[in-house]
């Protein structure tokens, strides 16, 4: 989906810092922003929506899944805690073993309830 967002900054001169003047926020930051884009785009599209951005803990995953994306990516995360990818497809992996339908189940959850439905 998105996983950058273009920003402008200004010096103290009050002239862009940025030598192309704007530049890519990602990260945290931009999470609420790509949240609302999953939720639109998974409603106007019937393809699996990929998301990314703001992805540093397995909640975040859960958030994007809930949302109505079909997959998830991280990016500012490998460059901060390598591991951490791994320990998030261990955790997945185990929540889908403990509950058979796991994927099917969380997928759109968040969509689900809005409406009334569990």
């Amino acid at each position: 989906m998105l996983n950058t967002y273009p920003g402008l900054v200004l010096n103290r001169d009050y002239k862009p810092f940025f030598s192309k003047i704007f530049a890519g926020l990602s990260g945290p930051a931009i999470k609420p922003l790509t949240m609302r884009f999953v939720w639109m785009v998974s409603d106007a599209v019937r393809i699996p929506v990929i998301a990314s951005g703001g992805i540093m803990e397995f909640k975040d995953v859960i958030d994007y899944l809930a949302a109505g994306a079909s997959l998830v990516q991280t990016g500012t995360l490998n460059l901060i805690r390598p591991e951490a990818a791994v320990e998030m497809v261990k955790e997945f992996n185990r929540l889908r073993r403990k509950r058979k339908g796991f994927i099917d189940d969380i997928v759109g959850f968040a969509k689900r309830r809005k409406d009334g439905s569990k």
